[in-house]
């Protein structure tokens, strides 16, 4: 009976779309050009409808996705607007099996039938949604900047917090702990400038320089036991290129790294972590017993920023006294091939470790060549992400709660704007296609939008997060203070 009613409303749809019928279709011995690429990838039975168009202009188009137990057949005039339900009824027939895509096109007059593709259908699931900075594409001005959220299951959107709100400044590193939104830290710049820590219901405001002469802290990682916010304290710097194509380059004067103890107000640190060299983005393992960062020789900048090269090291840590271990181990050492490394996240499997290689430096979202790669704790051994990554930058990623799926920024559709991907990653850290976060009309949404997704992280459940709260603790301006 359940499949009879579904049938019913996919016939249904085809009337709404305007009794639009494949008739006499000239079948075509080439893959269809769609937007987005949707060919060939694998995805979530969770995920939302994925809506495309083809690249060429057409009166109509027929989309059917056949599965083994059940099929779904859309048609529209322009791009394709799949039912969000019927969608998540066939991937749920279907789940742990591959769809067959059938797409023709009503062009000239005349029906034309594609070659057939295939789509995956995970058996993993993904998390409840993303959230991130969405901000122009500038190089100085961080205006209308804000912080949503996104149901990965459909094509909801709420606001986290929105940069109107703000005076003057700006807010960035929004960094939840393991894709648990309840506890998060985020950076507010400007003269309102304040760090909000977030416990459950508990909201702070820090001023996390002991000194006037103290670093901002700037990109930061929560321990697994939320009780330890790690930070890298950097003095950032920009120059613009005038004979370069990636027409800036955003390095650190210097950087070093402490841990907020949240309990006591203390920043750690180690003497091994604040040196001459550049220590900067820190991570923990899944079990917080290991620190990872990357650190860089100095070098006399502006004028050598391309001599700047970052190797991955690790640092042992004890989650019980605060203290960090005595040796320093390189893991990756990205400068013995004229490379650099940045980024780097853990997979909370404690298999694998992401991160993005440049040729040098370590803000990868201005470099061309910034390519996705994973390291394998076990085998000690590197390798890209062949089919996640693209000839424009890939950038900074997350991993899922279950370490199955990573998104990613990307360049790659125009160049200039950072927008999300998906990939799937299996037991051995090999990566699916990757395909573009779904909307309801892609080409329409990224093409209106005109900002980058900056950030992108998974959120378990929705974020209740209370913007007044946040938006009194930064404007009354008393900041909890903190010492080494």
């Amino acid at each position: 009976m359940v499949k009879y009613i579904h049938i019913v409303v996919a016939l249904f749809l085809l009337t709404a779309c305007g009794s639009i019928q494949v008739k006499d279709a000239e079948e075509l011995a080439l893959y269809p050009e769609i937007y987005p690429d949707y060919k060939f990838v694998t995805i979530p039975v969770d995920i939302a409808p994925l809506n495309f168009q083809t690249v060429e202009d057409v009166d109509a188009i027929s989309v059917t996705f056949k599965g083994n137990v059940s099929s779904l057949t859309c048609t529209s005039r322009a791009c394709l607007d799949i039912d969000v339900d019927d969608w998540h009824y066939l991937l749920a027939e279907n789940v742990g099996d591959t769809l067959c895509v059938s797409v023709s096109v009503l062009k000239d007059g005349g029906w034309k039938t594609y070659k057939d593709y295939e789509i995956v259908v995970s058996k993993d699931s993904i998390d409840y949604g993303l959230h991130y900075r969405l901000i122009a594409p500038g190089y100085g001005i961080f205006s209308d900047m804000g912080l949503y959220e996104r149901d990965l299951s459909t094509f909801d959107v709420s606001t986290i917090y929105a940069g109107t709100k703000l005076e003057g400044g700006c807010m960035n590193c929004h960094t939840s702990n393991k894709c648990d939104t309840k506890y998060s830290s985020t950076h507010f710049r400007g003269v309102h400038g304040a760090t909000i820590v977030r416990r459950g219901d508990k909201y702070q405001a820090y001023n996390l320089k002991p000194t006037p002469e103290e670093m901002p802290c700037v990109y930061t990682y929560w321990h697994p036991s939320g009780k330890y916010v790690g930070y890298s304290q950097n003095e950032t710097r920009q120059v613009y290129l005038a004979a370069d194509s990636s027409k800036i380059e955003v390095y650190d004067t210097k950087s070093d790294i402490a841990v907020l103890d949240i309990d006591s107000n203390k920043l750690l640190s180690s003497p091994l972590l604040k040196t001459d060299y550049y220590e900067t983005s820190p991570t923990f393992s899944p079990d917080g017993k290991i620190m990872y960062f990357s650190t860089a020789a100095p070098c006399n900048l502006p004028k050598e920023y391309e001599k700047v090269k970052y190797v991955l090291c690790s640092i042992s840590f004890d989650a019980q006294t605060g203290r960090f271990g005595e040796v320093v181990d390189t893991l990756i050492d990205a400068r013995s091939e004229g490379k650099s490394i940045a980024w780097t996240r853990p997979s909370y499997d404690g298999r694998f470790l992401l991160y993005t290689k440049v040729n040098f430096g370590q803000f990868s979202i201005w470099h061309h060549e910034a390519d996705l790669w994973i390291y394998d704790i076990q085998t000690k051994e590197s390798h890209p992400l062949v089919l996640a990554n693209s000839k424009d930058t890939e950038s900074y990623h997350n991993w899922s709660s279950n370490s199955k799926w990573v998104v990613f920024t990307s360049r790659r559709d125009d160049g200039y704007h950072s927008l999300p991907y998906i990939v799937h990653i299996d037991e051995n850290g090999i990566a699916a296609k990757a395909f573009m976060l779904p909307q309801r009309n892609p080409r329409e949404y990224y093409d209106q939008e005109m900002k980058s997704y900056n950030l992108p992280d998974f959120a378990l459940e929705p974020t209740k997060y209370d913007s007044n709260v946040v938006e009194a603790l930064v404007y009354r301006g008393d900041r909890q203070d903190v010492c080494y």
